[in-house]
Order: C-alpha cells, then structure tokens, then sequence
C-alpha cells in the first residue's frame, strides 16, 4: 500500500523534476504540481489548480479506453507506469507522453494519487536534463536548514548534508558508507526504533513523523524530530530512503520545564491550605480546589458549573465586580476585599477574597486566580484576621509567580515551533 508523503519532502523532490508531477486528491481535484506542467501543457499551475477528475478528456482526448483503465487501476490500489498516451496541449498540438501513477491511502479510504507525466518525445532531453536537475537537487540538499540523511534500502549511509556535521559534530567521513545501526550518534534506546521504522517505510507502511534521542560528539544527548520517505524507481521499488532531522532538544526542554512548573502548581493548587480558584472573564469558575468546595459545601462538579455571581452574597457583588472591571480595564492586576458567599447550605459565609489578574505575553487576559479564605472565626478577632490577611498574601504571591512562569514558558515554546 501506498503512503502519505510529507508536504515539504514531496516537494523538494518533484519540484526539480523533469516530469511533470501532480498530486490529485480523492475526489479528482489537482491540489498541487511542480512548474513543469507549463512547459509539458502550456497550462499555468493556476489553470490546472481549478480542474477537476483529473485525469480527463481536457488533456487525452482520444485516450477514453486507457482513461477508463487507469481509474479502475487506481480503484484497486494498483500503482502504473509509463502508460501511452496522447496529450492535447494547450496550443491544440498533441505529443506522446508516459503516464505513471502511485495510489495513496489512509488505511483503507483513498485519498488521492500522484501521477508522473513524460514527454516520450523527449528522453534524449531528460537525460541531458538530468544532470541539472539533481545539481539541483543537490543545492537545496546542502542549504537544508535541516540535517538530511540519504540511505540505500540496506541501510547503508549514501550522502548527508553539514547540518549534521553543525549539530552533532560528526564529519561526512565518519558517517558515508557505514549501516545506519552502526553510526556513533544512535545510543542503544534509539537503535531498536529508528530500526523498526527504517524496516516499516521498507515495506510500504506509513511512518509518521517521530522524536529520538541521539547523542553528540561531547555524549550529549540531543532530541531530533525524524521525517522520512522512501524513494522508489520507475518500477515502484523503494531504492533509497530520504531522512529529515530538526533539532528540537531546546524546545523539547522548555516543554519538560512546563511541564514540571504544572507539575508544582497543580500540587500547590490543590492542596492549598486556602480555598484557590481559577476563574474567566465571566466569572465562571474554571478550576476549583477541594479546600474552597468545604468552605462553600459544593462539589467540585456543582462549583464548576456556576459562576462566583452565583454564590456572592447580594450586597458584596457590586463592590467585588467593580474590581473585576478595573482588572478588565488593566487599572489594577489584584485586589483584596472581605466579602460574604452563599454556603449550598442558604448560610452567609465570611471570606477574605484576594484576586489576581493574569495576562499572556501580548496582553490578552488568560483568567483569574482567585484566593478565599474562611474568616468566620477570624471576624471575631482582629489579630487572628491580620495574620489570615498576612498568609493569603504570601500564598498569592506563590501561585501568580508560578503561573506566570509557565505562561512565559508556552509563549517560548511557541517561538520555537514558528521557527521550524
């Protein structure tokens, strides 16, 4: 069975070719071809991009039968090569041209073919043209910001780009001729997967882009995300195999950083001493921590689904949403007030409520985080409460700290992924 090709691999390769080279999807529709198709038909890129049932009488007028053939070739995920036919070009002149095609499937739903078209007339020319075209080839192989692997369908290392060299410190000598199991870079945990989907892609099978581990010239461990495709023959057989390496070691570090930051402040959250919240613009409740669902006698489900408009007592909610609309309008970023909630029970509850603003790095409001604590006991005493007022504080700080850090640390992981 055939498999995907990736975008940006398809098009290295096509786009250099002298064929002209098209992709089809499932319903007919031309959704790319290489710059071919102009010298090949007379037709622009853009003139083919609006044709449909691809391919048609608007190219092979006089070739019904072979049309009818190809389709039911297609049908049966049956792979062509160098079928004759005549083509019409745009001028009304017609040339002899070889038609080849490579059905694609998501597991058993087609998704499209990708045809390969000669000119027959013209072969003493492509093989002139050949040479230019993997000169070609061989220019964008080299400027690749990508490290780029070429290897035989046995494993062995046929050529590679100086990113490798730039990235692990390995020269081309190290590395040219030897089995790609055998090479200096692949520790022992990376050697049996990189096998495998080696063997996959052999076989025919969709492999998806993955990470692995590889290790530097200094034994540091760098991540690289693999993207590979095989390269067949005009037979159909798969005679070398493409493969694309994008370090992604620092964005795959600042991604474990998060992760341990939300790590730490899942755990601070939930077992805050104090009630904590997490709350939208709206004043929904987002996320809710077991010590807030005892003070106000709701579960975590029941909380979640109302809003702290809900649950304030009527003559506090003016005052608490004024300062909700001064954080709105960036006048503040916290704010502190005492304040009574609704218990599930129909009882007043005193809180001291301690509200935090936080914003991404352009501005945008993310949600609030809301700090409460039970201060029914405390009223009677103004020394308990200063000292109740003293402790929200400083968990405040705490949380919003670390909140913010794991902000800054999506933003940069953003920036890392817009770079590939």
């Amino acid at each position: 069975m055939a498999k995907k090709i990736p975008e940006k691999i398809f098009e290295l390769i096509a786009d250099y070719t002298y064929d002209w080279e098209l992709w089809v999807d499932g319903k007919g529709k031309i959704k790319w071809t290489n710059t071919s198709v102009k010298r090949m038909t007379g037709y622009t890129a853009k003139e083919c991009l609006v044709i449909n049932k691809f391919p048609n009488n608007k190219f092979f007028k006089s070739n019904k039968e072979e049309l009818k053939n190809i389709a039911e070739a297609i049908k049966n995920k049956k792979q062509g090569n160098d079928v004759l036919l005549s083509l019409t070009k745009k001028d009304k002149q017609n040339v002899s041209v070889g038609v080849s095609w490579q059905p694609f499937y998501d597991g058993k739903k087609y998704i499209g073919v990708r045809f390969s078209i000669r000119n027959m007339d013209e072969r003493k020319k492509i093989e002139d043209d050949l040479l230019e075209s993997k000169e070609k080839y061989k220019t964008v192989f080299d400027l690749s910001p990508e490290a780029i692997v070429l290897i035989d369908n046995k494993g062995k290392v046929l050529d590679l780009n100086d990113r490798l060299y730039e990235w692990l410190g390995y020269k081309k000598e190290e590395i040219l001729g030897k089995n790609f199991l055998k090479l200096p870079f692949l520790p022992k945990h990376s050697l049996l997967k990189v096998g495998q989907k080696f063997s996959q892609r052999m076989s025919g099978k969709e492999v998806l882009p993955y990470e692995l581990d590889f290790l530097d010239k200094k034994d540091k461990t760098k991540i690289g995300l693999v993207t590979a495709v095989p390269i067949v023959n005009t037979e159909g057989k798969v005679v070398e195999d493409l493969v694309m390496i994008s370090d992604i070691s620092e964005r795959k570090e600042v991604e474990n950083k998060l992760q341990q930051e939300e790590q730490r402040f899942r755990y601070a959250f939930e077992n805050s001493p104090i009630g904590m919240a997490m709350v939208s613009k709206e004043g929904r409740w987002i996320k809710v921590n077991s010590f807030l669902c005892d003070v106000l006698g709701y579960t975590k489900e029941e909380l979640l689904q109302k809003t702290f408009q809900d649950i304030t007592y009527p003559d506090d909610l003016d005052k608490d949403l004024s300062y909700v609309k001064k954080m709105l309008q960036k006048k503040i970023t916290s704010y502190k007030m005492e304040k009574r909630y609704i218990h599930k029970s129909g009882r007043v509850v005193w809180a001291l409520l301690s509200g935090s603003s936080v914003f991404d790095e352009n501005g945008k409001l993310l949600y609030f985080i809301a700090q409460i604590q039970d201060i029914d006991e405390s009223k009677k005493s103004s020394e308990n409460l200063a000292k109740k007022i003293e402790e929200l504080e400083s968990m405040n700080n705490l949380m919003i700290g670390r909140e913010l850090k794991m902000v800054e640390l999506k933003e940069k992981i953003k920036k890392l992924q817009s770079k590939k």
